[in-house]
């Protein structure tokens, strides 16, 4: 017993092992229903560990429990619902049988799940109904088998994996043969017969013979046994589907235990056939031999096994057609859901769906524009988080009695909080969407942006206000009036001045007011109005007895179509004002100044008449228009409109001088006086301008201040430059006398007269520039052709001779042609200054000059460009703006004349040409100057 308990065990081991390396999912209990081992596959399917599941009663997978299925006999299949670990529920199909292993007895159940787990089941409630429905759906009893073979309902590699696994475990050879002979699944097969019976065309035929006879002769649900003209056993049972022959299950190559082997009949069967004998019956002792109830187990096992699989196939077929529903339904699902998704997003109105807390879980991209989100970001928000704090309290109580299905909708107008923080107005219609059983599942929202309307609206409503207010409270007299001309509506200073209650004038004309005469043309005016045109005028109106002069102005009513529906006046009683005009006009009438009045819109209100002398514009046509109006140049209307505002804003007078250009190139100026005119309340109403033409005055002044300018610039010469001379001819004197009685000193005494002599002349020469400056200023020179290379050359010969005793190198380039400039002999007090200047401002041993002369189109016209460089000290940068200005400083330091440079510069401009100063090296000032001249050629 101990050796048969141990042999179970290692049986049992097998088994187990078969059930781990199986694909598909097992479970092993025992006839209580509680879980012994499960394999793999089972595990993951279930999400149980596999200590969890152990001990675990196997009705506690499945949908309410269903233990006592597990009870019922020896064998069941039927589809249920596992419930997992993880709580998604999945339908599976359950296949049970019982197996008796050395007096063991268990019972192995094979799950199967029949589709993909159900996803979003809340969402497609319906379509999970259908197919519910259609698992035990008549219509699945009747199907066309007629096309239908066995290979395309079973899982050949599965189950080829399963005998196989079983083979190893039983060492019985099977094989699963479709109606056509083709093996389909085979494990197992014996030497015997597939390197020999198999092999020859005979035996083959035998084995052939056999698998027709077990084919044509088996019934369903029995097996059938048959020796095989090659004497051995085969055992087959049919697999059917629907009722229909689809193939079989085939065991064999075996012998009973209780029969005796005929070996020379193999023998003789080697020799017949070409068999090697030897290795013929080798492979014939490894023919397994079993007892007859050993065969009638396996048979058994093998029938309801091959049972299995015909409900399983035919539960394949049932279950292609059910999934080509629902994949069927899934598409139409997918299109309709697709469909509202494009409207949705699509839609130019917002549209937000949330859940029962008001949790965004879709919306379009026009809300999230509309919100300045992005949609993502506005998934992850609550709509209380973008509603207004006063609209939150009165929207959610709508919406809770909507998900208490007290009620199917709302509309409100609320606020919501745009991202950047400003309040936008929206008209929202709110909606809920119920399940089949009409619990609610989600709100939906339709949104529109009134922001504009809103604004509008409260424009409107301040625009009424204020003309109410205006209305009411305007000294003015304001009147509407409808299309057939009859009084409406006036307010409080129309009631005063004409001492009527706008009751007593309601429905009366023109007419009943101021008399037919005057009516007539009241009434043509309107009627200008009645077309659509505005109308203003200055008229005289009885009120009362006494004549009032009126400023009215007229417009026309339009309805929203642009249709005019009446008339709204506004007359201002201007009679005081014009008696005070006239009296002023007679007053200002004799005057030469400019005098106007502004009102705060800048527009004329009074000018005198001797405007028509200095515009050219009639009086006329100032009144009621501004200066841009005018047509003033932009330049006086800007300076006006600057200085007018300043008086209004600031209530102070101001006084300013302007000057324009006249047509002959001139300058015209003016002084302005702008003086505040203030109204009761000590506020600015009115400003009073005064414009007087100085530009006489200016022009005295400004020739009396050249005088002065010209005596200062005269007498600082004399006072500085001459000073110098005198002061070194002094001082030369007196050292001359110090020196007369003593002869070695001769050389020094001849010095002295040098000095005397050179002084002498520096002073001739700044007589001589004072009066070419003179001349240039008082414009006594005459502008002629003159040669300027003939002119340069003279200049240098004299500077060689003034400087003889310097080392000084010149560098010429001249063009090859004859050229003549504008210009006269002072062109050559020019050219001594400025190669003067690159003498006496250098401190180098040997002086280096370059005199260069080009023409060029640097003026949009040819010139003659002159350019005098040298390798003196420079000039600084901030000093080249001035050098060309008269400097006693700088003359008084360098010993120069002072005048040169700045007679240079004028002598330059008379010419109508130009003269600048640069650096020699660019951007360095201390390696000498280069002195431009332009001048024009002739």
């Amino acid at each position: 017993m101990k050796k048969k308990s141990k042999t179970h065990l290692e049986e049992k081991e097998k088994l187990e092992s078969l059930i781990k390396s199986e694909n598909q999912s097992y479970l092993i209990s025992n006839f209580e229903g509680s879980i012994l081992q499960a394999n793999k596959n089972a595990l993951d399917l279930t999400g149980y560990e596999r200590e969890e599941l152990i001990g675990m009663n196997i009705g506690h997978l499945f949908y309410k429990n269903e233990s006592g299925y597990f009870n019922k006999g020896a064998e069941y299949q039927y589809k249920t619902i596992l419930h997992p670990k993880n709580g998604i529920s999945l339908p599976v199909e359950l296949t049970s049988d019982e197996v008796y292993w050395k007096d063991e007895k268990y019972k192995i159940t094979f799950i199967r799940e029949l589709t993909e787990r159900i996803i979003n089941f809340d969402k497609n409630r319906s379509l999970e109904k259908r197919y519910q429905l259609n698992l035990d759906d008549d219509s699945f009893s009747e199907i066309d088998m007629k096309n239908v073979k066995l290979k395309d309902i079973i899982d050949s590699s599965k189950l080829q994996s399963i005998m196989n696994d079983f083979n190893k475990l039983t060492d019985i050879p099977m094989a699963i043969i479709d109606l056509e002979g083709n093996v389909l699944v085979g494990a197992g097969w014996r030497d015997v017969c597939t390197l020999f019976h198999r092999t020859h065309p005979i035996t083959r035929k035998n084995c052939i013979e056999s698998d027709i006879f077990l084919s044509s002769e088996s019934k369903p649900g029995e097996y059938l046994t048959y020796k095989c003209k090659n004497n051995l056993w085969d055992i087959a049972t049919p697999i059917m589907v629907a009722g229909k022959r689809m193939g079989h299950f085939f065991l064999g190559q075996f012998f009973y235990e209780d029969e005796e082997i005929d070996y020379d009949f193999f023998s003789e069967q080697a020799k017949k056939y070409g068999f090697n004998e030897e290795q013929y019956l080798s492979a014939l002792n490894k023919i397994p031999r079993w007892s007859r109830e050993k065969v009638k187990t396996v048979m058994d096992f093998y029938t309801k096994f091959a049972s299995i699989i015909s409900n399983l196939s035919y539960n394949n077929i049932k279950l292609m057609k059910l999934i080509q529903y629902q994949k069927i339904a899934k598409k139409q699902l997918s299109e309709s859901e697709e469909r509202f998704r494009e409207v949705v997003h699509r839609s130019p109105i917002g549209i937000g769906i949330v859940d029962e807390e008001g949790h965004l879980i879709d919306c379009n991209e026009a809300i999230a524009e509309m919100l300045g989100y992005t949609r993502d970001e506005l998934l992850d928000l609550n709509f209380g988080d973008f509603t207004h704090p006063e609209d939150l309290e009165k929207e959610w109580k709508l919406i809770q009695a909507m998900w208490a299905n007290k009620r199917d909708g709302y509309n409100m107008i609320k606020r919501y909080i745009h991202r950047n923080g400003k309040t936008i107005w929206v008209d929202l219609a709110g909606s809920i969407i119920r399940d089949v059983k009409g619990k609610p599942k989600f709100g939906f929202a339709f949104v529109q942006d009134i922001t504009e309307r809103k604004e509008a609206e409260e424009k409107l409503k301040k625009s009424e206000e204020l003309f109410r207010t205006v209305f009411s409270t305007a000294e003015d007299c304001i009147f509407i009036k409808d299309t057939s001309l009859k009084y409406t509506k006036i307010n409080r200073a129309m009631e005063k001045l004409f001492d009527i209650k706008e009751k007593e004038l309601f429905g009366k004309t023109d007419i009943e007011l101021f008399g037919e005469s005057v009516a007539k043309r009241i009434i043509e005016e309107d009627k200008q109005v009645l077309k659509g045109n505005i109308s203003e005028e200055i008229t005289s109106k009885p009120v009362g007895e006494i004549l009032h002069t009126f400023h009215t102005i007229k417009v026309p009513l339009k309805d929203s179509e642009g249709e005019v529906y009446g008339i709204c006046g506004i007359a201002r009683d201007i009679t005081e004002r014009r008696k005070t005009e006239r009296q002023l006009d007679t007053i200002l009438r004799m005057s030469t100044d400019t005098i106007a009045r502004f009102d705060k819109n800048l527009r004329h209100l009074y000018i005198n008449p001797i405007v028509e002398e200095e515009l050219g514009i009639k009086q006329e046509e100032f009144l009621g228009k501004t200066n841009r109006e005018l047509g003033m140049p932009e330049s006086v209307v800007n300076g006006w409109e600057k200085a007018l505002i300043s008086v209004f804003n600031s209530g102070k007078e101001k006084r300013y001088e302007v000057c324009y250009p006249t047509p002959d190139g001139d300058m015209d100026y003016y002084e302005n006086k702008i003086i505040p005119e203030l109204d009761d309340d000590g506020n600015v109403k009115t400003v009073l301008t005064i414009t007087r033409n100085i530009t006489n005055r200016k022009k005295m002044e400004q020739r009396i201040q050249s005088a002065y300018d010209r005596a200062e610039f005269y007498k600082d010469l004399l006072a500085h430059d001459m000073g110098n001379i005198l002061n070194n001819i002094k001082s030369s004197t007196q050292l001359m006398e110090l020196w007369k009685n003593k002869e070695s000193e001769s050389m020094e005494t001849l010095e002295m007269i040098n000095t005397i002599k050179d002084q002498a002349e520096r002073g001739a020469l700044l007589i001589s520039n004072v009066r070419k400056l003179s001349m240039i200023e008082k414009q006594e020179h005459t502008i002629k052709s003159v040669d300027p290379i003939q002119l340069l050359k003279k200049s240098i010969k004299n500077i060689k001779k003034r400087f003889k005793g310097r080392d000084i190198e010149f560098s010429l380039y001249f063009p090859e042609d004859t050229l003549a400039v504008k210009g006269n002999d002072l062109l050559l007090d020019v050219f001594d200054n400025l190669l003067i200047n690159g003498i006496v401002h250098n401190e180098r041993d040997q002086i280096k000059l370059w005199i260069k002369v080009l023409r060029t189109n640097e003026n949009q016209k040819e010139d003659l460009r002159m350019e005098f460089e040298d390798n003196g000290i420079g000039i600084e940068e901030e000093r080249k703006i001035i050098v060309f200005n008269r400097s006693p400083d700088k003359d008084k330091t360098t010993g120069g004349m002072g005048i040169g440079l700045s007679l240079v510069k004028k002598i330059i401009k008379s010419y109508n040409g130009s003269i600048w100063v640069e650096d020699r090296i660019k951007g360095d000032s201390t390696r000498g100057s280069k002195f431009v001249v332009l001048l024009t050629l002739s």
